[in-house]
């Protein structure tokens, strides 16, 4: 017999996590800004997976659906000008096409990014996300933002600071570069520190932002669980929630 166990990525790193933040004081400054890179990526996975789950729900309530009301569709027909009908089609065929749209749908799914989750998302529960979140806790647009940090983070690239008549220039990457002027108006980075001779790119990750985006985390997902339409769906979604971190070490 056939048997399978499933375990998400996440729920170990939530773990690791909880331990590590609460001994972070013994940590040396460069462990710290590891802690927080993999803060960063564990809050872009958990946003991630509650929108994989969510999705993987919503198909099985489509197929459901369809199981239920095929007996009561009336067959497909083609009619001409005259209304004389030219030929039927079996239901059976329109249904199969259906599934089979829901299956690939369904077995892609884990290889989606974030934005195409997002589009996902909006298309199959007919709700635009930014109607979902709220918006006095939630800035959608800083979905993006963590993509863009925890992409940096997770293909190892170099963070390269350059400057040029005193402003300053993140050479090593684009998406990094799109993210300053953003950071900045959060004040999760100080310009001024920025621009100083003795700041190093370590710096960047710090604490503070690690924590913004883990509350975005939390706040996105307990948004979209509030937002189930079926009972069903919601009984289906298995998500461990993201721990609550205390700030002080």
């Amino acid at each position: 017999m056939r048997t399978a166990s499933a375990i998400n990525s996440t729920v170990l790193s939530k773990q690791l996590i909880v331990k590590l933040w609460l001994g972070r004081s013994l940590f040396t400054e460069y462990e710290r800004v590891g802690l927080n890179q993999l803060i960063i990526t564990t809050a872009h996975s958990h946003i991630e997976h509650t929108f994989k789950q969510l999705i993987a729900a919503r198909i099985n309530s489509i197929h459901s659906a369809v199981n239920v009301l095929k007996d009561t569709f009336t067959p497909f027909s083609e009619t001409n000008i005259n209304q004389t009908t030219l030929h039927n089609l079996s239901n059976n065929v329109l249904l199969k096409s259906i599934n089979q749209v829901l299956g690939v749908y369904s077995e892609n799914i884990e290889n989606f990014s974030l934005e195409k989750l997002q589009a996902s998302y909006e298309t199959l529960f007919s709700k635009k996300l930014k109607n979902v979140l709220d918006s006095t806790v939630t800035n959608i647009d800083d979905l993006s933002l963590l993509s863009s940090i925890r992409n940096f983070i997770s293909h190892g690239s170099n963070f390269q600071l350059t400057y040029n008549n005193s402003e300053l220039d993140i050479t090593s990457s684009k998406l990094l570069r799109k993210s300053v002027s953003r950071l900045i108006e959060l004040n999760l980075i100080d310009k001024s520190i920025l621009l100083s001779s003795n700041y190093h790119g370590a710096d960047f990750f710090s604490e503070s932002l690690a924590m913004y985006f883990w509350h975005l985390a939390q706040n996105i997902t307990e948004s979209l669980i509030d937002n189930i339409d079926f009972k069903s769906e919601e009984s289906s979604c298995f998500v461990i929630e993201l721990p609550n971190l205390l700030t002080k070490p």
